[in-house]
């Protein structure tokens, strides 16, 4: 039986940081999205090049990249536990 599946008018919006190890296997099961958008956060994997290498759209702004720098910096303030 031959698999088909129809482009969905529909698009997928994904935002992630230095998650290359997880974006194939994401993006082809998206693949009958119309179009993919993925956010990056200011991965140093190679989560961007994965990103390109799937024709998605990349955005990689700065404002987001601060948002996850202050996220970061709030999580580690506010962790007495220790892990």
């Amino acid at each position: 039986m031959e698999e088909w599946h129809q482009i969905l008018p529909i698009s997928a919006t994904i935002v992630g940081l230095n998650e290359g190890h997880y974006l194939n296997n994401v993006f082809s099961k998206l693949s009958f999205f119309d179009e993919i958008f993925y956010f990056d956060l200011g991965s140093t994997d190679n989560s961007r090049e994965i990103a390109n290498e799937w024709g998605v759209t990349l955005t990689q702004h700065e404002k987001l990249m601060a948002a996850n720098r202050y996220m970061k910096n709030s999580r580690q303030k506010l962790n007495t536990n220790g892990f």
